[in-house]
């Protein structure tokens, strides 16, 4: 009964959700998303009757408003991977230039060891 369009949504990000009628009849669900009230969106009547009769109203709302707002919990999904990307990036980055500076070192380090180690055997 409960399906979410798009099934990488963490529905973990959804807090609270509040589905009510306004004194002009409309039928709006106004969801908790990261700690952020967000503007209502409008629900239709079916949905509406739906949540009454449904098992678990608690899940069905939250995958209604995951329904309703998933440009949201996309758009900020998306905004994490590439925050995560660019991370990683910088990581790999780093490291190769980490790489590049330690390839360095070793040579210059090998000759001394050799100026050294023939100095020791004369």
């Amino acid at each position: 009964m409960f399906h979410t369009a798009d099934e990488s949504i963490d529905l973990n990000r959804i807090q609270r959700v509040a589905v009510f009628k306004t004194k002009n009849g409309a039928i709006l669900c106004a969801p908790i998303i990261d700690n952020q009230r967000l503007q209502p969106r409008s629900v239709t009547p079916q949905q509406w009757q739906r949540m009454w009769i449904a098992e678990d109203r608690n899940s069905f709302k939250q995958h209604l408003a995951a329904t309703l707002f998933a440009d949201v919990l996309n758009k900020s999904q998306t905004q994490e991977q590439t925050t995560a990307e660019k991370q990683e990036l910088e990581l790999e980055t780093k490291n190769k230039q980490n790489e590049e500076i330690k390839s360095d070192q070793p040579k210059e380090n090998v000759e001394e060891e050799e100026e050294v180690s023939k100095g020791m055997h004369r």
